[in-house]
């Protein structure tokens, strides 16, 4: 099984290796630009959700890019659905689905404006995301 496993990530690793090496890249930069990474134009970008998937792409990119290259990793997350308010239930009305009433306009505004930007788009793959986050800096610097 192990030696499955390292077949799987090295065919994985050839095949990011081809895609990052293949972009163009300014290769005339002097010395003193070369230092100044924050000032790099990253030519990678990665979809980056923090689940294995992608963490391990992001892993093998890091590996083959110059080691003073920046990696964009891109989160996407979309805000949580409103809240919704459940209707009184009645004995009858407990055997059939339940159902629920969308709230009304200002109560959706009172909610949106109690919760701040980052509560609203605290959605799993932004949660993931910037755990993965940690673990590749801790693991690569």
């Amino acid at each position: 099984m192990k030696e499955v496993v390292q077949q799987f990530i090295g065919v994985l690793s050839i095949a990011v290796k081809r895609r990052v090496l293949c972009l163009p890249r300014d290769e005339n930069l002097t010395p003193s630009e070369v230092l100044k990474t924050s000032n790099r134009k990253a030519n990678v970008a990665i979809l980056f959700s923090g689940r294995i998937d992608s963490m391990v792409i992001t892993a093998l990119a890091d590996h083959h890019i110059p080691l003073d290259e920046p990696i964009d990793l891109l989160n996407v997350a979309f805000m949580t659905k409103e809240m919704t308010i459940p209707v009184n239930f009645n004995k009858k009305e407990r055997k059939q689905k339940n159902h629920c009433e969308i709230p009304s306009e200002e109560f959706s505004k009172s909610i949106a404006a109690a919760a701040s930007p980052g509560e609203q788009f605290n959605v799993p793959d932004r949660v993931t995301g910037r755990v993965g986050l940690k673990e590749l800096q801790a693991a690569n610097p």
